[in-house]
């Protein structure tokens, strides 16, 4: 019975321990490749503040139970060395959460009034737009105050972008509204606005996706920007996501020239499909707020997911700083980051 119990306090714990890298398996048994991109395993790492609370209270509950049977009746070994590795891997998350970036920016910087010109630093701004139930001006005064350039908005109607861009034109900022998917049900379009001092940009593709929409330049100088947003991690669409994730970061997988890839990724760093970020970095962790989730909004970060996201080419860009924030009453936090060119 004693070896049972430590066989089955190795396993447990072990699989604990595993959950800092849901990775590692695969590269010991091929089978087990990609397992963090599968149910349960995708939503649990998506949560990482939540195992951390989780992990904690469980290895102290363990340590008092194993503690009180030892002053009893001399027992309790194997539950205190499972509570001592349950809290060593919640300070382990921990810490993997503040190595990425814990900064409390709600705002950044801005150094001067000048639009920004193509090939010249860049201010992006994510926020989607789900529930937003968001007034013109609750995204318009960030826009302006923080001096963005790019703006990537999933889930809203290229009618509502539109609007936006009027209202910002006619305050002194032009913008060029963008739109992609549905012209009727939000949770299936895209907008994108950007600053008409980066020129004109026209779509890639002949029929444009709220999941992929990207932009080039006309003038061919200044970045290709990728609107994505896949679909959510659901358990009856987790092949849909692992593909539209895939996509998505196909253009920071092949290619070379300037790319901002921006939006709901829906998918953070553990998650498999989205280990791999090929030539781009991810902003938010490059400006020291990568472990800040920016879903859901309305409870703490520490709690949430960084699922939006903003990467970019690190041949072209250097991320100078970033801030996470709230706008209006959308269920999403707002993401932004400064980029400026390498060289």
């Amino acid at each position: 019975m004693r070896i049972v119990i430590w066989v089955v306090v190795a396993v447990v714990g072990l699989l604990a321990a595993l959950t800092l890298d849901p990775e590692l398996p695969g590269a010991i048994v091929p089978p087990l490749d990609g397992i963090s991109g599968v149910t349960p395993v995708a939503q649990v790492v998506a949560l990482k503040g939540w195992l951390v609370l989780t992990l904690a209270v469980l290895g102290i509950v363990f340590l008092v139970i194993g503690l009180v049977r030892r002053q009893l009746i001399r027992a309790g070994a194997a539950i205190m060395v499972l509570g001592g590795v349950f809290l060593l891997v919640a300070v382990g998350h921990l810490a993997i959460m503040f190595d990425r970036g814990t900064s409390a920016a709600t705002s950044i910087s801005r150094t001067d009034d000048t639009a920004a010109a193509p090939d010249a630093a860049l201010t992006i701004l994510t926020v989607n737009m789900e529930e937003g139930d968001v007034a013109g001006s609750d995204l318009a005064t960030p826009i302006v105050e923080q001096g963005v350039d790019v703006v990537v908005l999933p889930e809203m109607l290229d009618a509502d972008a539109t609007a936006l861009a009027t209202e910002l034109t006619g305050s002194g900022h032009p913008f060029t509204a963008y739109g992609a998917g549905s012209a009727t049900e939000d949770r299936g379009a895209t907008a994108v606005l950007l600053a008409d001092s980066l020129g004109g940009y026209v779509p890639v593709d002949a029929e444009p996706t709220a999941e992929a929409f990207a932009l080039r330049p006309v003038s061919g100088v200044g970045p290709t920007i990728v609107a994505v947003h896949p679909t959510a991690p659901r358990p009856d669409a987790m092949d849909v996501w692992r593909r539209e994730v895939g996509e998505a970061l196909t253009w920071c997988r092949t290619g070379s020239g300037p790319v901002v890839v921006a939006g709901g990724l829906n998918a953070t760093v553990d998650h498999a499909p989205a280990r791999d970020l090929g030539r781009c970095v991810d902003g938010a962790t490059e400006a020291g707020l990568g472990g800040v989730a920016t879903w859901p909004a309305d409870i703490p970060w520490f709690f949430g997911s960084p699922i939006d996201r903003i990467l970019v080419d690190e041949a072209s860009y250097r991320v100078a700083e970033g801030a996470v924030f709230d706008v209006g009453q959308a269920t999403h936090r707002a993401l932004v980051v400064r980029v400026e060119p390498v060289g």
